[in-house]
């Protein structure tokens, strides 16, 4: 997935925009304090974007490039696993993903994963790729599922894996996001109780009562 290439100046007001938003949920979108924080006037920042809407789009290309990154990271290690071992996998790349993208998951929850799933033309695209792949694995594993019905248990994976993880990105109490501080064990834990439920979603048979995150770094 291609992107434009940013200036220096391009690359700080969508740095700013991700945290400015970011704290605000995206219910306050104003450029002002993009332009304060970075002591511009709002003329200044409308030569790096002639609008808000570029700046947003802006945003979700940076954003797109980096997610089909990590999509493109977690097909090349599950293409030779298992279906169970492809679901953990994808939980924990989705997981560290969000973990060292400052902002992301909810700009991700707010901006690009609107009702129906697959809406935005960069998120199908890559829905394509993972319904590819665990068609793949799981006639490797010589149980075929109909077309409608993987599409159903990724759609399954995709946001329970997502939403699963509101408690890590989103202060409950305030319903704002926050910057996690969850280190190893802590980050172990939430990806082992999102295995659990996720595995029991998307495969044909129950969840095990406990599985590892071998592998993890």
């Amino acid at each position: 997935m291609e992107t434009k290439t940013l200036t220096p100046g391009q690359e700080r007001i969508i740095a700013t925009a991700f945290e400015e938003w970011g704290r605000a949920n995206y219910t306050k979108m104003s450029l002002s304090p993009i332009a304060d924080r970075l002591d511009l006037t709002k003329p200044a920042l409308y030569r790096h974007f002639r609008s808000k809407e570029a700046l947003v789009t802006a945003m979700e290309d940076l954003f797109l490039r980096d997610y089909a990154a990590m999509h493109r990271d977690f097909q090349r290690e599950a293409a030779k696993s298992g279906v169970g071992d492809a679901v953990r996998l994808f939980i924990r790349f989705q997981f560290r993903f969000f973990l060292d993208h400052e902002y992301y998951y909810i700009f991700f929850l707010s901006q690009m994963l609107r009702p129906p799933m697959g809406g935005h033309l960069g998120i199908e695209n890559l829905m394509d790729g993972q319904i590819a792949l665990f068609r793949r694995l799981f006639a490797a594993e010589g149980r075929p599922v109909p077309e409608a019905e993987l599409f159903t248990r990724l759609h399954f994976l995709y946001v329970s894996s997502i939403y699963i993880a509101v408690r890590v990105f989103i202060d409950c109490g305030t319903g704002y996001a926050v910057v996690p501080t969850l280190t190893g064990d802590g980050v172990r834990e939430e990806i082992e109780k999102a295995g659990r439920f996720c595995l029991g979603g998307i495969m044909e048979d129950r969840a095990p009562a406990a599985w590892t995150t071998r592998g993890w770094r």
